[in-house]
């Protein structure tokens, strides 16, 4: 792997040495965004040259260098970006900060959205349809002041389950149509420009072109005026900001003078943005679409209109319907809060760097909930873990798919059909024991995360992977009706995280337990 990657830095640097560099450096603008990307290549050339050297001697500095690594590699997204409006448009007196505007407004508008849909297009959703058509149609309350008049009405949901589609089909609908004066449609997206949404709601309410000249209290003043005394729909599609204080003077401004009934519909992947926009008593939660929607969905998309006729069981599509729509596995291969953080601590995943004072398990507590608000996990359950209280998590099969594309290489399930396992594995959870699994570990001498749930191991087994797996960095052993560790377990020096939970006959350690130098978390739960 660090071999492919450091020839694709060389050849970039040599790409970037070109006769082509200094043509494209005739572009106003672009050098320096070049030569910052030469720069960023040959660090990762340096790093990756010596990375393997380091790693034995020096862990600490090398996990610098590859989070470092994985900064500039963000950056050079942004460079790209760059360089492809710089070559497509004139660059005579452009200034740098409009040169930047330019590039972030041409990625917001690939992803822009736009309220109209055909209803007969959509599948599904007929009762998330149906509560909040409710919602928009009740008139609130007029007695606590204007907070009440206008209802924020927020749609959480991972990416791609349908929110934005559901909220075209509730702008669209005649009963939502009659019902408000004033309806209106705004992509948000991740940066909250006030000065630009301002502006679109501005344009949509007066008809018209609103002057650039304009300071942003006359904006708001021009917007007030256009809003007061009318019963409004606004849509804000796809929003990421979780700033209280900002929404909240943003808010203010749209429902001054607003008329009774009037509501606001969020779309967003974030609880965090839920809670601090929302209004109702709670969000509408998006879940996925039942296997039948689903499957229709998929005949619909895959073939041409009418066509779908000569396919009424079109078997070659239910796998990937499935896939998109059946139950979520088990996150994480069955692990709970607790487990995903601790494993997290032992593979360095967890920077302290930006909170400074809190444990490790605190700050992956924060970490666990960012992701949570994000909608990573698709479920997430508080359950009671051998008398303790923990999060219970599964994620979307998407999801899940996803990672196991990324770690394809590093990653290998071993279950009873299992027949070959890649030298180069460095994470090994085993679902079940296969015939000749000790031959094949034996084979194994890079594995760092080694996890076994509800299965029955013999001394070959342990013996196997004690002996071989000496860069360990955590073993996660439950529910294994184990009776104790062999004293070999004092031979793993880099095990950081050792968890035997639900081994209930397990009554003493080894004393070579005292020999595991780095351990940092010791899970017992459940043993006497």
């Amino acid at each position: 792997m660090a071999d492919v990657a450091f020839e694709l830095a060389s050849k970039l640097i040599e790409k970037l040495s070109s006769i082509a560099y200094d043509e494209i450096c005739l572009v106003w603008g672009v050098k320096a965004d070049l030569q910052k990307l030469g720069r960023t290549m040959s660090a990762i050339k340096a790093v990756l040259l010596d990375a393997e050297e380091k790693q034995a001697h020096n862990k600490e500095l090398r996990s610098h260098q590859i989070k470092g690594i994985r900064e500039r590699l963000d950056e050079l997204k942004l460079i790209r970006l760059y360089l492809i409006f710089s070559l497509s448009i004139d660059h005579h007196g452009r200034n740098h900060d409009d040169h930047h505007s330019s590039v972030k407004n041409m990625m917001m508008r690939e992803n822009m959205t736009h309220s109209f849909v055909r209803p007969s297009e959509v599948i599904g959703r007929d009762s998330e349809k149906k509560e909040i058509v409710d919602l928009l149609l009740q008139q609130g309350d007029n007695r606590s002041g204007n907070n009440k008049n206008v209802f924020v009405i927020p749609i959480v949901g991972i990416r791609g389950l349908g929110k934005t589609t559901l909220a075209k089909l509730l702008y669209n609908d005649e009963r939502v149509v009659r019902n408000f004066e004033l309806r209106t449609w705004v992509y948000v997206s991740v940066e909250f420009d006030i000065i630009r949404l301002t502006k679109e709601i501005l344009c949509s309410a007066l008809d018209t072109e609103i002057s650039d000249k304009l300071s942003i209290d006359q904006l708001q003043g021009k917007l007030r005026d256009a809003l007061k005394d009318k019963k409004f729909l606004l849509v804000l599609d796809d929003v990421w900001i979780d700033d209280r204080v900002k929404w909240s003077e943003f808010r203010d401004v749209l429902i001054e003078g607003a008329k009774l009934g009037s509501k606001i519909l969020v779309t967003t992947r974030n609880i965090s943005v839920a809670s601090v926009m929302g209004t109702v008593r709670t969000y509408i939660n998006l879940k996925g679409l039942s296997y039948e929607h689903c499957l229709s969905l998929f005949v619909k998309c895959a073939f041409v209109e009418d066509d779908e006729k000569k396919h009424p069981n079109p078997f070659e599509g239910k796998d990937i319907v499935r896939k998109c729509g059946g139950a979520p596995l088990a996150g994480m291969f069955g692990y709970y809060s607790l487990d995903l953080i601790y494993c997290w601590m032992a593979h360095g995943i967890l920077q302290p760097r930006d909170h400074e004072n809190l444990e490790l398990e605190d700050v992956g507590n924060l970490y666990f909930k960012e992701l949570w608000e994000r909608s990573f996990f698709e479920h997430v359950e508080l359950v009671d873990y051998h008398y303790n209280l923990s999060y219970r998590i599964s994620m979307h099969d998407l999801i899940h798919d996803l990672v196991q594309s990324l770690a394809e290489g590093e990653l290998s399930i071993v279950n009873s059909s299992t027949e070959n396992i890649s030298e180069n594995v460095r994470h090994l959870p085993v679902l079940e024991l296969c015939p000749n699994g000790s031959t094949m570990l034996r084979k194994l001498n890079k594995v760092r995360t080694l996890t076994a749930r509800g299965i029955i191991i013999d001394e070959s087994f342990f013996h196997t992977c004690l002996s071989r797996f000496k860069y360990l960095r955590m073993l996660g052993l439950f529910d294994l009706s184990l009776k104790g560790l062999p004293s070999s377990i004092g031979t793993l020096k880099h095990l950081r995280y050792l968890d035997l939970a639900g081994n209930d006959e397990i009554k003493k350690l080894p004393n070579t337990i005292c020999k595991l130098q780095s351990l940092q978390s010791l899970g017992l739960l459940g043993c006497e």
